[in-house]
């Protein structure tokens, strides 16, 4: 419980008590006002982030509940009455106080607490408790038109159109409440009725001619026989044996084609003179194979010819000082003196 003297317009707090998040809808409030606030209908208004909440004390009322839609954090309350008797507003709280929500250590489903009645159902509420507590009495003289709940308001200091006052009555909306237990089984349903036969159906042989066939039953019977199938030699088609002998076979030829394949691929080169490789020939490798011999035969008939003419000169000092000049030379003379053999042949005749 947390107490509070309200004295004009101030409210001073008398007891506190930690407020856990847990119990926030168990804490009372409890206030004491001085003989400013006596006839006075009073309202207790607590504020939260963007969200109010009222609690109507009414004119006698003392005490009330937190709002359990608070959650933990600084929460503003404030006070305000009104005249019953009259049209104006007497008094207003003009300093709220603060009041401090602790987490609460509680891990479980919180408790299903109802939402807070907004403004409008809670005056509602108040008129018919007073109703009910005046009795029957003597219908007294109708009064003086009282101001609605509006226009309280707006003589307290909320400034809008009805509209948005309406709007601001609206409190956020509760918690959704635990699942309820499932509910028990039904009995069976009674069993239904029996259908009617249906139409007996047509036989084949009725559908038949409702599709096209001309005949009897009979004929019809006789059109369903296949000719008589050949019968079958089993010598002309091979036995399941001989095909899983003929699969191995196959099987193992592939696996020796498999293995030579595999030697000429180890075997494979390239050649970048293939061009000159594909021009010999047999008869080329055969001259190739016989030219040393040939060779042979050669340089020993050079070396006969050289050995039959070989000779000896006395004079090979002057043979070997004559030079191409002197050949030059020479042939120069000859053709000079060739016809000087003319001319003493001439001479001769003469002298005989």
């Amino acid at each position: 419980m947390m107490k509070f003297f309200v004295k004009g317009q101030r409210i001073e707090i008398t007891e506190r008590e930690v407020i856990a998040s847990g119990q926030i809808a168990f804490v009372t409030l409890k206030f004491t006002f001085d003989c400013s606030w006596k006839n006075l209908h009073k309202v207790v208004q607590f504020s939260q982030c963007d969200e109010t909440y009222n609690r109507v004390l009414g004119v006698d009322g003392l005490s009330c509940l937190l709002p359990s839609e608070l959650h933990p954090g600084m929460v503003k309350m404030s006070i305000f009455g009104y005249d019953t008797d009259s049209d104006t507003t007497i008094r207003a709280t003009t300093v709220p106080v603060t009041l401090h929500i602790r987490p609460s250590g509680f891990d479980g489903e919180s408790c299903n607490v109802p939402p807070t009645p907004d403004l409008y159902a809670q005056l509602l509420a108040e008129i018919k408790k007073i109703i009910s507590e005046s009795g029957n009495g003597i219908n007294g003289k109708d009064g003086e038109n009282g101001l609605s709940a509006y226009e309280l308001a707006v003589q307290n200091g909320f400034t809008g159109t009805l509209t948005k006052w309406l709007e601001s009555l609206k409190g956020t909306n509760g918690k959704d409440g635990i699942n309820g237990k499932d509910g028990i089984n039904g009995t069976n349903g009674v069993d239904g009725k029996n259908g009617t036969d249906g139409k007996n159906g047509l036989s084949a042989y009725e559908i038949a001619l409702k599709n096209g066939f001309v005949g009897t039953e009979s004929e019809w019977l006789d059109s369903l026989k296949g000719e008589n199938g050949t019968e079958l030699d089993p010598s002309k088609y091979v036995t399941q044996t001989a095909l899983i002998y003929m699969q191995d076979s196959l099987k193992r030829d592939i696996s020796a084609q498999q293995e030579q394949i595999d030697g000429l691929s180890e075997k494979c080169h390239t050649h970048n003179n293939q061009s000159a490789l594909d021009e010999i020939t047999a008869e080329k490798i055969e001259k190739w194979d016989n030219a040393p011999e040939y060779v042979d035969n050669q340089i020993k008939n050079f070396k006969t010819e050289i050995h039959g003419n070989l000779h000896q000169h006395k004079n090979l000092a002057v043979l070997d000082s004559i030079t191409a000049e002197s050949v030059s030379e020479w042939n120069n003379c000859v053709e000079k003196l060739s016809g000087v053999e003319i001319i003493l042949a001439k001479i001769v005749e003469v002298e005989v």
